[in-house]
């Protein structure tokens, strides 16, 4: 009895659920370097301590500030910390998403695509009495970005 045929069937059709498997794995792959390529190339420990010191500076401007309370950005010019290079800071409630940003203007494709791509919200957080503080830093002609979460209390 030949049975090449019956082999050769075989053959093809596990080499099609290979592919279909190891094409899966490649986008899974693809998906997780271009999130670490943004965490990479930005949130800088220097530009997150950099946010957290300017924070700190101006405790009451982020106690009282309600621009993030609509669930639009709040984008903000602080003069006075060019040795960090800060080129604005931008507030955002912690359970908005991007979806709900209807104030994009002054933002550039890089922002928002940090923004989009990030995971800024730690988990367990209260999405009503946090805030997100991104910072957008320059040096020479490049951008670079960093946020840090604060646990806003005043509502």
């Amino acid at each position: 009895m030949n049975k090449k045929g019956f082999m050769f069937i075989e053959t093809i059709v596990t080499l099609t659920i290979l592919m279909a498997l190891l094409i899966s794995i490649y986008a899974v792959f693809i998906n997780l370097l271009q999130k670490e390529k943004i965490v990479a190339e930005y949130d800088k420990l220097g530009d997150k301590y950099a946010l957290f010191y300017i924070k700190e500076k101006n405790k009451g401007y982020f106690d009282n500030s309600t621009n993030y309370n609509k669930g639009n950005l709040g984008v903000s010019s602080f003069t006075g910390y060019d040795q960090f290079g800060l080129n604005k800071i931008i507030m955002l409630k912690c359970g908005s998403s991007y979806s709900n940003m209807t104030n994009t203007s002054g933002m550039s494709k890089d922002l928002v695509d940090y923004v989009k791509n990030v995971d800024l919200c730690p988990s367990g957080s209260d999405p009503n009495k946090t805030i997100r503080i991104i910072g957008e830093f320059k040096v020479g002609n490049k951008y670079s970005y960093a946020h840090i979460v604060y646990p806003h209390i005043n509502d």
